[in-house]
């Protein structure tokens, strides 16, 4: 269980290092929006100690051929599995609090989604609005705002 100290050099790594992004996502005919937490890094000693805190797998990358290049290290959460982790770091996030919000509403809204026996989501799926939250998501996320 990460501690406070913990969740504050974790939400500077986000903050810093890491990124909470949206994007659409493609099952058949069936688009959705998801969100994710992630870490892409050079080093993978820090990303082992936050799948001890926070779970998740660490994804190697190989440096592309250049010499310039080294391989990276990618840790990341998806939607749901997510939550648990955005709601611990929310207070101490500087820089990326508001996509932190942003991501507990989808997950939110996700989690009351069901479909009925059409294959039909109900009311509560809210296209409209995952579309809203993957179009801030990006806005707030776009480089030199």
């Amino acid at each position: 269980m990460p501690n406070r100290i913990d969740k504050a050099y974790f939400a500077g790594l986000v903050d810093g290092e890491g990124t909470i992004c949206f994007y659409h996502s493609y099952a058949g005919e069936a688009v959705t929006v998801n969100g994710l937490i992630g870490i892409e890094i050079t080093d993978p000693h820090i990303l082992d100690w936050v799948v001890e805190k926070w779970g998740g797998k660490i994804h190697h990358r190989p440096a592309r051929s250049s010499r310039n290049h080294k391989d990276r290290f990618i840790w990341r959460l998806t939607t749901q599995k997510a939550v648990p982790c955005v709601k611990s770091i929310l207070p101490f996030l500087k820089i990326k609090q508001k996509q932190a919000r942003l991501l507990l509403e989808l997950a939110e809204i996700k989690r009351h989604s069901r479909r009925n026996g059409h294959g039909e989501y109900t009311h509560k799926y809210r296209p409209k609005r995952q579309e809203a939250i993957l179009r801030e998501g990006k806005r707030l996320n776009k480089v030199g705002r």
